[in-house]
């Protein structure tokens, strides 16, 4: 996970990026985790978790209904952002090298965050009820944010996210994860045209006044 950000206390400004930037590159495991329930029971349920030595911060505990949208420490105000992902096929050296030149020390880049977030596991697994985007046969995810703040910024970031797109060539299918969609993004990057095909048929049939409004509007 590289971090692109002004210049802050116990960041190291041997990894500036260029005047004024650093960039913080972090090899992290995030484990939000939440639970409807009495606190001793959360509390048992979390003792494997802590039990994994080499925790580098523990902040479990009560959560007030008002501060659920916290638990993951994503921003919770609008904030305008450009965003662009893409499932990868493998993380080899190469595509590293790609990635570096396009967002690492002296690309002058203007990414906020570039992720590349690996996945297996249960997302892999075939189960009954997976929904409409199934399993996910992809090692990887990468995902890309910047805040444009004026205009040249947003133009700068759509080359830089075309630039990704070219350093993932040959190790990527195009497709991402729902929620990792950007504006104006093409949903059949998410899913196949059949599956898209039966969500609007099943729109049409439970709610043909669209009284349930989504930002990603299912069209057959």
């Amino acid at each position: 996970m590289a971090y692109n950000l002004s210049p802050c206390a116990g960041v190291p400004a041997g990894r500036r990026l260029g005047p004024g930037r650093v960039v913080a590159l972090v090899l992290q495991l995030p484990v939000p985790a939440a639970y409807l329930g009495p606190a001793e029971e959360a509390e048992r349920l979390l003792q494997p978790l802590r039990a994994v030595p080499g925790p580098a911060l523990d902040l479990m505990g009560p959560v007030p209904m008002e501060d659920l949208g916290r638990i993951t420490e994503e921003p919770i105000d609008p904030t305008p952002t450009m965003e662009h992902s893409m499932f990868l096929d493998d993380l080899g050296d190469q595509v590293i090298d790609r990635l570096t030149g396009v967002a690492g020390t002296g690309s002058g880049s203007p990414l906020t965050v570039l992720q590349i977030r690996q996945l297996g596991g249960a997302f892999a697994r075939r189960q009954p009820g997976d929904g409409a985007c199934g399993h996910i046969e992809e090692p990887y995810v990468l995902f890309a944010m910047g805040v444009p703040a004026a205009p040249g910024p947003a133009e700068k970031l759509a080359d830089t996210f075309s630039r990704l797109d070219q350093a993932v060539a040959g190790h990527s299918n195009g497709r991402t994860v729902p929620n990792f969609l950007g504006p104006g993004d093409d949903l059949d990057r998410v899913w196949t045209p059949q599956t898209r095909h039966r969500l609007a048929e099943i729109k049409q049939a439970v709610d043909p006044m669209s009284t349930i409004v989504s930002n990603r509007p299912v069209q057959g």
